[in-house]
């Protein structure tokens, strides 16, 4: 009894977020899960940013369930539907190690997003439009400026399969 309190509370503390919402690492996983809703598809598929030479293609763009780990008892963890909905926008760009743009949604007046890596972008809302709007943000080509003060790019848009 002792050594499971023990091991429960060295448990809780190794978590760094409790209960916090996750998303699948592809759609795969999303499927076997049961979180994966539907597929959008973009309306322009490869995109030129307009300040620097480089291209973004939108390969896939898939809907779950948002979800997270139920911690609640941290020695048996377990996913858990949540209220909302994850978009997961992969793309591809065309220069590696280097990052003029990120993207943003405007949803109901707010931006929606929860950050960009290197080959995709989520966003999270509480329901689903037919047509989901991105908008680019490129660096400002200015090296001296940079991101200090980014300049707007193009407006892409997703509608559902």
């Amino acid at each position: 009894m002792i050594g499971y309190l023990i091991l429960s509370q060295l448990c809780k503390i190794g978590v760094k977020c409790e209960n916090c919402n996750d998303t699948s690492i592809s759609k795969e996983n999303s499927v076997k899960d049961g979180f994966y809703l539907m597929d959008y598809k973009p309306l322009q598929k490869i995109v030129k940013l307009k300040y620097h030479d480089e291209t973004i293609e939108f390969n896939d763009v898939w809907i779950e369930s948002q979800w997270f780990h139920n911690t609640n008892n941290c020695l048996n963890t377990h996913k858990e539907k949540d209220d909302g909905i994850n978009v997961i926008f992969e793309f591809k760009k065309s220069n590696d190690n280097t990052f003029l743009f990120t993207l943003s949604s405007l949803v109901n007046g707010r931006i929606a997003g929860v950050g960009i890596s290197e080959d995709r972008k989520v966003i999270r809302l509480s329901t689903l439009p037919d047509t989901i709007w991105l908008k680019i943000h490129e660096k400002n080509p200015i090296d001296s400026i940079g991101w200090k003060q980014e300049v707007e790019g193009d407006v892409i848009g997703f509608v559902k399969k």
